[in-house]
């Protein structure tokens, strides 16, 4: 809300920072004056006129009366409509290039947020309490990076941090997020997500809307060389780009996982999304490895599974991505861990 003049010379050290709008007539004042008017209407016509005049003038002064309650009705609802449409406008713009924005107390009570957060945590609106403490902890962020960013709304000093977050759907966002105390009213800070990427001098900067990926691994030789046969061996088969972005992954290793077939491969995930344990610099940069590991179900779940993911170069020697092979583990029996390469 823009800075009333008139809040100058109403100012004082407990609201310093903002003035509540002070109306004349007060609401006291309107219900003293309507009933006064009734009265004055009913007690002078009543005493003054016949029978017949007095109703017509009670019925002018109650139809004046209700005349200015309709229009101040109607005036507070053209206002809620235009305070509504502004507040969207605002919103919009607060919270354009970033993943998600809330704006909260320094105790940790969440008092806004927007779609963005909506769309990663559906089930968020369900809760009693809006806290950063919950939201944290529902998206399964690490017990360190939690309090460096507790400890951080509390002091209620400008920041920037990094951390992992879990959505709704099972996906893990790797994000920024800025912390910026708000200056008019005091107390409450805002707070900006954003995706985080890595440029090649190990900068973090903000991912930004991305041109269609294309990958000479995503040809359909490439494809039909690999899947088929996979398919047929009962073996899962992903293909990432040198970035971490999962290209492609066949059906057997989808069902693993429980996702719907051709779920991952339309979607944007990564290879921190599948493969348990992979830290955001292992995914920006992959390479061979051989060995066993966990992968992440839909629903949450780990499965173990055994890895060989090898390096695909193009010309000159140019990585393009890598293709790993997967068998399913059985934890019991050592001998059906067999080394595929």
């Amino acid at each position: 809300m823009a800075i009333r003049y008139s809040d100058f010379s109403k100012r004082n050290e407990k609201t310093a920072d903002f003035v509540s709008r002070k109306y004349n007539p007060s609401l006291v004042k309107l219900v003293a004056l309507f009933f006064l008017a009734l009265a004055c209407g009913i007690v002078i016509t009543g005493f003054l006129l016949p029978p017949f005049y007095f109703v017509v003038m009670l019925t002018v002064v109650m139809g004046g009366l209700g005349t200015y309650v309709i229009v101040e009705i109607q005036r507070t609802r053209d206002l809620v409509v235009a305070t509504e449409y502004q507040n969207a406008m605002f919103a919009s713009a607060l919270g354009y290039n970033s993943r998600f924005t809330m704006i909260i107390k320094r105790e940790g009570t969440i008092i806004y947020m927007d779609n963005g957060l909506q769309k990663l945590f559906p089930d968020l609106m369900k809760e009693r309490q809006f806290s950063m403490s919950n939201l944290l902890k529902m998206a399964k962020v690490g017990a360190t990076e939690r309090e460096k960013i507790l400890d951080v709304v509390q002091r209620g000093n400008p920041d920037k941090m990094m951390f992992d977050m879990r959505a709704g759907d099972g996906r893990i966002h790797p994000i920024v997020l800025s912390v910026q105390p708000i200056m008019r009213p005091s107390g409450f800070l805002l707070l900006r997500g954003r995706d985080y990427v890595e440029d090649r001098n190990g900068a973090p900067i903000p991912k930004t809307s991305q041109a269609p990926m294309t990958n000479p691994l995503l040809s359909k030789s490439s494809i039909a060389m690999f899947a088929h046969i996979m398919d047929r061996m009962g073996m899962g088969l992903y293909m990432i780009d040198m970035g971490g972005n999962i290209l492609y992954v066949n059906p057997v290793l989808e069902q693993w996982l429980s996702f719907g077939q051709g779920e991952i491969t339309s979607g944007k995930f990564t290879m921190r999304d599948v493969v348990h344990g992979v830290s955001v610099e292992d995914a920006l940069n992959p390479g061979d490895f051989e060995g066993e590991n966990s992968l992440l179900k839909k629903e949450g779940g780990l499965i173990k599974a055994y890895i060989n993911q090898k390096i695909i170069y193009g010309d000159n020697n140019k990585p393009l991505g890598c293709v790993a092979l997967i068998t399913n583990m059985i934890e019991t029996d050592s001998e059906s861990k067999k080394k595929l390469w």
